[in-house]
C-alpha cells in the first residue's frame, strides 16, 4: 500500500506556511442570490436616472435587508448602523438637490463600511483613519473571493446527468445544419417570421444594463463577504517621541499664532494702510480668501491626524505635549472664525448659492472637529482615539440637518430676501436650481414682489422636461410638477 502525501507548501525558514482561510458559505446563498440580484438591478436602474429617485433607495434597502438577515451582521452596534443607513437613504426619495444627493450617497456608504469592517472585532470609538484604511486591506482579500458566498448554489451533477446531457448535445449537432437551412426558407417566405428573428433591440443600451447590473450585483457581495473577514489586525504605533512631536506642534502654533496676530493688525489703522498698499479695498480684503482658509484648515486637521499617527504610545502623557495639542486646535478655531466672517461680508455682496452653503457647512464642521481634537488632547476620554468617531457622527448630524432643512428652498428664500432689499436677483443661477427650489420660487413669485423680481422668478419657475423613468419617482419632482404644471414651458437655455 502507497500513502499519498500532500503537496509541501513552501515557507520561509523559521516562519509557519501561510494560511489563507476560505470565505465561509453563506448561510442562506438563495435569499442570497434573490436580495442581490433585486438590489443589483435596482441600483443599476435608479442610478441611471440620477441617485435621487426611489429606485436607488430600494436597493439601498435590499443591500441593508442582505446584510440583517440571517445574522450576517452579528454585533448589534452593527445591525444598528446598517438600519440608520436607510435613513439617508430615505431622502434620495424625499430631495432632488445633487448636492444632498451626493451627501447622502456618502453617509450611506460610511455608516455601512463602519458597519462590516467593524462586525467581528474592534471598537468604532477607538480608531481612526488609519486603523479603517489598515481595515480596508485586512479585507481585500476576503472581498476578492465574495462568490464563493453562493458556492452551495454550485450545480454537483451526476453522471447520469452528464451522459444524457452529452446525448443531447450529438442531436442538437446532427440537427441544426438542417434546422438552419429551414429557417432561412421561412423567413424569405414570411416577413412576420422573419420578425421574430430580427427584433427591434438595440445590443449596446442592453449590453450596458446587463455589465451595470453585474456590477452592482458584485459590490453588494462584495459588501456581504466583507463582513465575514477578519479586519482587526495589531496596531501599528509610531516612533516619534515627546521631542519630535512638541517641535511639530510649536511650529503648528507659531503659524496659527502669527495669523492671529495679522488678523489684529487688520483691525487697526496700519493694518488698513497695508492692505491698501497691498492695491485691495478693505471690502475686497474682507471678502477675499474664504477658499483658501478653509483649505488651510482641512490641511491642518490633515497634518494634526498625521501627528498622532507618528505619536508613540505614552507620549500624550508630557504635559508640555498635552498644551500644545489643545492650543493648536484652540489657535485653528481663528481660521474657522474669520473664514465665516468672510463668507457672510460675500454673501452681502453677491449672494448665496449652494457651493457657499455647502462649504460654510463644512467650515462648520471644521470647528466642530478641531474642537474635538483639543479636547481629546487636553486628556478626555482617556487613551481611547474617539475623535474619528465623532467626527464622522458630526457629519452624518450634519447631513442629516441639510435634508430636513431643505438648503435649496433656503438659497431661494435667502436670495429673494436680500432683492427686496435692492440688491439684483441672480434668477439665472435659480433657475439651475433642482426641483427642490421650484415650491420656494413660486411662493416667493406670489410674495408681492416687484415687476423685475416676478419676472426673473417667472422665468426660474418655467417648466423644463419632465422627468422620466426611475428619476421621475421622486417626491420632489411630484411636487414641482404639480406645483408648475399649468405654467407654460420655456425652452431649454443654450
Amino acid at each position: 500500500m502507497t500513502e499519498t502525501w500532500p503537496p509541501p507548501t513552501w515557507a520561509p525558514p523559521g516562519r509557519a506556511a501561510p494560511s489563507r482561510p476560505p470565505t465561509p458559505a453563506d448561510p442562506s446563498p438563495v435569499r442570497l442570490l434573490v436580495l442581490a440580484i433585486a438590489g443589483g438591478l435596482a441600483l443599476e436602474a435608479g442610478l441611471r436616472g440620477g441617485a435621487a429617485n426611489a429606485v436607488v433607495a430600494a436597493g439601498v434597502a435590499c443591500l441593508v435587508a442582505v446584510l440583517l438577515l440571517d445574522r450576517r451582521l452579528r454585533r448589534t452596534a452593527s445591525r444598528r448602523l446598517a438600519l440608520a443607513s436607510l435613513v439617508p437613504a430615505a431622502f434620495l426619495f424625499v430631495r432632488a438637490s445633487p448636492w444632498l444627493a451626493a451627501s447622502n450617497g456618502g453617509t450611506i456608504v460610511g455608516l455601512l463600511a463602519m458597519a462590516v469592517l467593524f462586525d467581528r472585532k474592534g471598537s468604532r470609538t477607538d480608531t481612526g483613519p488609519g486603523d479603517l484604511a489598515r481595515r480596508l486591506g485586512l479585507a481585500l482579500p476576503t472581498v476578492l473571493r465574495a462568490p464563493s458566498l453562493l458556492a452551495p448554489l454550485r450545480p454537483t451533477p451526476s453522471a447520469e446527468s452528464a451522459r444524457r446531457l452529452a446525448r443531447v448535445g450529438r442531436a442538437a449537432l446532427v440537427a441544426a445544419p438542417v434546422l438552419g437551412v429551414i429557417v432561412v426558407l421561412l423567413a424569405s417566405a414570411d416577413p412576420v417570421f422573419a420578425s421574430f428573428l430580427h427584433p427591434d433591440l438595440h445590443l449596446g443600451p442592453v449590453a450596458g444594463h446587463v455589465a451595470g447590473a453585474i456590477a452592482a450585483l458584485a459590490v453588494l457581495l462584495a459588501i456581504v463577504a466583507a463582513a465575514t473577514a477578519d479586519t482587526d489586525g495589531p496596531r501599528r504605533t509610531g516612533t516619534f517621541g515627546a521631542v519630535e512631536i512638541a517641535t511639530m506642534l510649536a511650529l503648528t502654533a507659531g503659524v496659527l499664532a502669527l495669523f492671529v496676530v495679522a488678523q489684529l493688525v487688520a483691525l487697526t489703522g496700519a493694518g488698513k494702510r497695508l492692505v491698501e498698499a497691498s492695491g485691495f479695498t478693505p471690502a475686497d480684503y474682507a471678502r477675499r480668501g474664504f477658499f483658501q482658509l478653509c483649505w488651510a484648515t482641512a490641511l491642518l486637521l490633515g497634518l494634526l491626524a498625521l501627528i498622532e499617527r507618528l505619536s508613540t504610545a505614552g507620549v500624550r502623557e508630557n504635559r508640555a505635549i498635552r498644551v500644545l495639542g489643545a492650543a493648536v486646535p484652540l489657535l485653528a478655531l481663528g481660521l474657522v472664525a474669520v473664514s465665516l466672517r468672510r463668507m457672510a461680508l460675500y454673501d452681502q455682496a453677491f449672494g448665496l448659492t449652494m457651493l457657499r452653503l455647502w462649504v460654510v457647512g463644512a467650515a462648520a464642521w471644521f470647528g466642530i472637529v478641531l474642537v474635538l481634537v483639543a479636547l481629546r488632547n487636553l486628556g478626555v476620554g482617556g487613551d481611547r482615539r474617539w475623535v474619528f468617531a465623532g467626527a464622522g457622527l458630526a457629519m452624518v448630524a450634519l447631513v442629516l440637518l441639510a435634508d430636513v432643512a431643505d438648503p435649496e428652498a433656503f438659497v431661494v428664500r435667502h436670495d429673494v430676501a436680500r432683492a427686496r432689499s435692492g440688491v439684483v436677483l441672480d434668477a439665472g443661477y435659480l433657475r439651475h436650481l433642482s426641483d427642490d427650489a421650484v415650491p420656494a420660487i413660486l411662493a416667493a413669485e406670489h410674495g408681492s414682489p416687484g415687476p423685475q423680481e416676478a419676472q426673473a422668478l417667472r422665468d426660474a419657475a418655467a417648466c423644463t422636461d419632465r422627468r422620466r423613468g426611475a428619476a421621475a419617482l421622486n417626491l420632489a419632482a411630484v411636487r414641482a410638477e404639480s406645483s408648475a404644471g399649468q405654467r407654460p414651458c420655456r425652452a431649454e437655455a443654450p
